[in-house]
């Protein structure tokens, strides 16, 4: 109970696990966010339960944000997950669950149908096409148990259910069963970060003088990140401009192909890995562009700017990312981003050539960068939608 008498919506977020990725990161931004007179937060989590530089458990507990490894819910398991969650919520019954990222989300659904009184919203990150289509046909089938279906992008709202609601702002109704939300970023916060003496001792790490040029990358090491296309990039522009350098943060797959190709284009004094890294909003203060160029698979589709997009947005940096996948509204204009062909190592390399030798152009694009963070994206406009989401689906 609150001061006023009013009993606090608990609100139960569910996902896949708390490694260190976007999905992870908003609901970590959320729930601390969120109205603590009117809101408590509890996370489930169905993997991953490790001590790792990419757990994310240490973070929640800071905040204060209680958290529960409810154990195996993968491929194999989902059944067992959703048992589990189950026997959990009989003994403490949440108003909301948010179910974040497709086996939570089936896993929440499972779990939830004996319990009436539960309002089960799922969090859609990424297109389902991404996944197999045994999960496909599932999320179909258990798609009639959530009140709201969240969308990251509005182009990911359009391929589930062939319409777009984008939320800007509190609404007065839930308008149908789907609705898009810009993930949000923490603009004073970033900003707060990336002091002169932060960029200073970032840049030393990556043995950078004060002429060099930093380009960074933030993601995951899989084929679709397009790390690979970066470096080949990298590698058509590392002879004609000697104070270009390369950082990419993440871990993955694909690592050890990345490692092969900088060593054989004898650029390991110029390209950095890093692994993977909690301090990243850090290290975007110590860059001068982001690259975050996707390349998705024939038949595939994804966006062009995650929330490692949008901080690079929120840090003032030029940032590149692909011209054929869904923007966020807004950002098609090419005035706060530039745009690349996907798969495109010439394409990329042009972009960042003109980059790299126009320090005028890369401050213009990351003022006006900063500038749509601010106005867009900041959680401050974004929190106060998930809180009138959650009263209206609990009145549901």
């Amino acid at each position: 109970m609150t001061e006023t008498g009013l009993r606090r919506l608990k609100i139960a977020y569910v996902i896949n696990d708390l490694k260190l990725g976007g999905a992870q990161m908003m609901i970590l931004e959320l729930a601390t966010k969120l109205n603590k007179d009117r809101f408590s937060v509890k996370v489930y989590y169905l993997n991953s339960k490790n001590t790792d530089v990419g757990n994310l458990e240490s973070e929640f507990a800071a905040a204060g944000i209680e958290t529960k490894y409810i154990g195996t819910g993968g491929r194999t398991a989902l059944f067992n997950a959703a048992y589990r969650l189950h026997k959990l919520w009989s003994v403490d019954l949440p108003d909301i669950v948010h179910a974040h990222l497709p086996y939570a989300v089936l896993a929440s659904s499972i779990a939830a149908i004996p319990h009436f009184r539960i309002k089960l919203i799922a969090h859609e990150h990424q297109f389902l096409s991404h996944f197999s289509w045994k999960i496909r046909a599932l999320r179909f089938v258990f798609r009639f148990r959530a009140i709201l279906t969240i969308c990251f992008s509005s182009a990911v709202e359009n391929e589930i259910f062939r319409k777009v609601h984008s939320l800007i702002k509190e609404p007065s109704f839930l308008e149908g069963r789907s609705c898009t939300v810009t993930n949000g970023v923490d603009v004073a916060k970033i900003t707060s970060l990336q002091t002169s003496e932060s960029r200073e001792y970032y840049r030393n790490e990556f043995r950078c003088k004060n002429e060099d040029i930093l380009v960074l990358s933030v993601a995951r090491f899989i084929d679709w990140k397009g790390q690979e296309v970066l470096v080949q990039a990298f590698i058509k522009l590392a002879e004609k401009i000697p104070q270009l350098r390369l950082c990419l943060v993440g871990s993955g797959p694909t690592e050890t192909l990345l490692k092969q190709i900088v060593k054989q284009a004898a650029l390991q004094d110029r390209v950095f890995f890093t692994g993977d890294r909690k301090d990243v909003l850090g290290i975007l203060g110590a860059a001068d562009i982001v690259s975050l160029v996707y390349s998705y698979k024939s038949g595939k589709k994804g966006d062009s700017v995650g929330i490692a997009g949008f901080e690079a947005l929120a840090s003032g940096l030029p940032l590149v990312a692909v011209a054929e996948q869904s923007l966020t509204p807004g950002l098609e204009d090419q005035t706060n981003i530039l745009l690349v062909q996907p798969n495109s190592p010439q394409s990329l390399a042009d972009t960042l050539r003109r980059l790299a030798l126009d320090a005028s152009f890369r401050k213009q694009i990351g003022y006006n960068a900063k500038l749509f963070a601010e106005r867009n994206l900041d959680w401050s406009s974004i929190v106060p939608i998930y809180e009138r989401i959650y009263s209206l689906v609990k009145k549901k």
